[in-house]
């Protein structure tokens, strides 16, 4: 997704991500002032917006409010299927809320005791929605959405990691290195560590395309069947291969532009 603005209206493109970027769709919907998308769900073509303390969830395609909140939220998520929306109460002590889709509107489902993420890494659902993964400052939580939380992790750096929407690959890096590590959860071939050659600020991975955002550029990967890196010898774990694409743009976290320098 990708969105502008002009003349108080914003302009919304749906591209398919593969080995080139192909616009599928475009909307058109009002301005919501000084507000700013925090996540879309490609599924339901939905969007959570924040804008004057209060978080939004609209429908892009005919642009109905589905979730109006007047408190401050961060680090929106929806779930692979958008039936699971969650955002974090604004504060360190925090806690998780998350909604559930039924009817045309979000209504209120659990709430979770969890530390604030870090930034740029948002709250990330399991493909089967049995959990939901948090970013904090030296660790990783889970949260299973019907049992207890599993114990962090903390090995003195800011952790990376996101899970594909089916489940079968993860990309795990730390904030600021340039390799990510590759794995397919469903083979023995052990994970890939992939050089990408720019400092790493938060990842993606949809189908079979991993994406690094840096401070100055996106780049994309591709993975082959075995969840090699496209290009690569067999018999190298360690990956060598140019992205597909590269796009020269700055980085946008949660909205707000991060400087760089050329």
């Amino acid at each position: 997704m990708a969105t502008g603005l002009a003349d108080q209206t914003f302009t919304i493109e749906i591209f398919e991500v593969g080995s080139d970027l192909t616009k599928i769709e475009s909307f058109h919907i009002e301005s919501w002032g000084h507000g700013y998308i925090e996540s879309f769900s490609p599924t339901t073509y939905q969007i959570s917006i924040s804008v004057n303390n209060q978080l939004c969830i609209l429908d892009i395609q005919n642009s109905e409010c589905q979730l109006e909140k007047d408190s401050g939220f961060s680090f929106h998520s929806f779930s692979s299927d958008g039936s699971l929306f969650a955002a974090s109460a604004n504060g360190f002590l925090s806690s998780v809320h998350i909604w559930r889709y039924s009817s045309g509107r979000y209504a209120s489902w659990r709430e979770l005791p969890m530390i604030s993420p870090s930034l740029g890494s948002p709250l990330q659902f399991s493909p089967t929605l049995s959990s939901i993964l948090g970013h904090f400052e030296r660790f990783l939580q889970a949260y299973p959405l019907d049992g207890p939380p599993v114990v962090p992790h903390t090995n003195g750096q800011v952790p990376l990691g996101v899970l594909s929407h089916c489940g079968t690959y993860t990309a795990t890096t730390h904030l600021g290195n340039s390799t990510i590590t590759i794995t397919n959860l469903l083979s023995q071939i052990p994970p890939q560590l992939v050089d990408t050659e720019m400092q790493i600020y938060t990842l993606a991975l949809t189908g079979n395309i991993p994406l690094v955002f840096g401070l100055a550029a996106t780049a994309a990967w591709q993975l082959t069947e075995d969840g090699m890196v496209d290009g690569c010898s067999p018999d190298r774990r360690t990956g060598c291969s140019k992205p597909i694409w590269t796009v020269l743009a700055p980085t946008y976290c949660q909205g707000h532009k991060v400087d760089h320098q050329q």
